[in-house]
């Protein structure tokens, strides 16, 4: 995404994708490659636009994708900790 065109082209593609298979492989092709995305000033904006209209389990996925492991280790501690109060 190197204009602004094509940040629009990209929303708008994924908004009026016909089918739930579609917007799904979008998906998947954008949370492949989320970290460089995410720092494109287009793609950054295309990115926000498909969380905007995700629902919770693909916002999951997608905040799991950005911050991997780490993440997930985050969530454990501090459900443990939870557990001891």
């Amino acid at each position: 995404m190197t204009n602004k065109y094509s940040h629009y082209l990209a929303s708008k593609a994924y908004y009026y994708a016909p089918e739930p298979e579609q917007k799904l492989y979008f998906r998947t092709l954008v949370t492949r490659e989320i970290n460089k995305y995410i720092i494109h000033s287009f793609a950054s904006e295309v990115i926000e636009y498909i969380y905007n209209l995700s629902t919770d389990q693909e916002k999951r996925e997608m905040v799991f994708s950005f911050y991997g492991n780490y993440f997930l280790l985050l969530k454990e501690v501090e459900a443990t900790k939870g557990k001891e109060q």
